[in-house]
């Protein structure tokens, strides 16, 4: 499996990090930032603590990319329970988003 890091010093829509082919962009950096209890603090934390924070959900969207792939690889990806769960996780988005 590779995994591909970038530097940190992106533009909108940038790659971040590319996982076997999956990428993971600014964009949904971002957006996982927005959705968080955080994204409410972020603009008035420090430098430090922002980056801080951005770090954190880069590293948990990089670990919730891999488990994908690996449930992917092991054809858990069609299964009901599976698809439930990624259902929950969806409603979940659209809940914090309203």
């Amino acid at each position: 499996m590779a995994l591909l890091l970038l530097p940190m010093a992106v533009t909108a829509g940038q790659v971040i990090v590319t996982i076997d082919g999956e990428s993971i962009t600014s964009e949904d950096l971002d957006r996982a930032i927005a959705s968080s209890p955080f994204s409410v603090q972020f603009p008035s934390m420090g430098e430090n603590e922002q980056a801080a924070l951005r770090g954190d959900m880069l590293r948990r969207l990089v670990a919730s990319r891999l488990l994908y792939l690996e449930a992917k690889r092991r054809g858990l990806d069609g299964s009901a329970q599976f698809k439930a769960e990624q259902e929950h996780y969806r409603l979940g988005l659209l809940h914090r988003v309203y």
